[in-house]
């Protein structure tokens, strides 16, 4: 049997747990919550991307706002996390068309793995005599892929500042060994700018922008053939990616 008073304290109990699975259900903070939602709803409106890194951020200023220590609130990614989930937030990708891989890709990667190793087995390649390059566009702007964004929304825009098609072409190289080559810029231009450019990397223009046959005896001469063993023409492999020359 309960002595007297037992069951007042058992229903204060009850009261008490209640009270804070309501709290961690609408979040402690729930005015910093608010201020959030209403922050990414203006940014995503905009077609801004936001990162749980934001989110953080902004919380923080918020909570100094409203003079709350950070003793009491340091935004955490837990505390994003939950915020996200209690306000129907959630990580998104971009909606975009994508490409697909080849069905056979697996077979040929492999394929192509044994047909290296067997002339590295054949003429005794030493690592540093053995290179990968490659050019790639680097696009003067990038829009992230991912965003925090409402849950369901079938279409997620990212705005961009409309450079996203404006780039440079960058051929890059390492050798088997790690060591990376310098790097070869190629400006969309009709000549090399006069202005100093940083040491290590080679500097060229071309009219749009393009790695063409020319470049290519070029880079061959003043960064494959000045390697280390290069100008000993030692024996070597050196992986290149096809490209079409227009």
């Amino acid at each position: 049997m309960l002595e007297d008073g037992e069951p007042k304290k058992t229903v204060l109990r009850m009261q008490i747990v209640r009270e804070k699975l309501i709290a961690v259900r609408s979040g402690r903070f729930q005015e910093i919550d608010k201020r959030v939602c209403e922050y990414v709803t203006e940014k995503r409106n905009d077609g801004m991307p936001i990162t749980r890194a934001v989110i953080q951020l902004k919380a923080l200023e918020i909570a100094k706002d409203l003079n709350i220590p950070p003793t009491e609130f340091k935004a955490s990614f837990g505390w994003c996390r939950r915020m996200m989930r209690r306000n129907g937030l959630s990580l998104r990708r971009r909606t975009s068309l994508a490409q697909r891989l080849p069905s056979d890709f697996r077979e040929k990667l492999l394929s192509y793995q044994r047909y290296v190793i067997k002339l590295r087995k054949k003429h005794s390649y030493p690592l540093d005599q053995m290179g990968n390059a490659d050019q790639t566009p680097v696009f003067f702007d990038m829009p992230t892929s991912v965003t925090v964004h409402k849950k369901g929304d079938k279409s997620v825009i990212v705005r961009s500042t409309g450079n996203e098609k404006s780039r440079v072409t960058l051929m890059l190289a390492c050798l088997a060994d790690g060591t990376k080559l310098p790097p070869y810029l190629i400006l969309k231009r009709k000549t090399v700018p006069k202005e100093a450019m940083p040491a290590g990397i080679i500097v060229r223009a071309q009219a749009k922008g393009w790695m063409e046959t020319e470049l290519v005896v070029d880079w061959l001469k003043v960064v494959w053939g000045r390697r280390r063993g290069g100008l000993r023409k030692r024996r070597n492999m050196l992986v290149l990616d096809a490209f079409v020359d227009t």
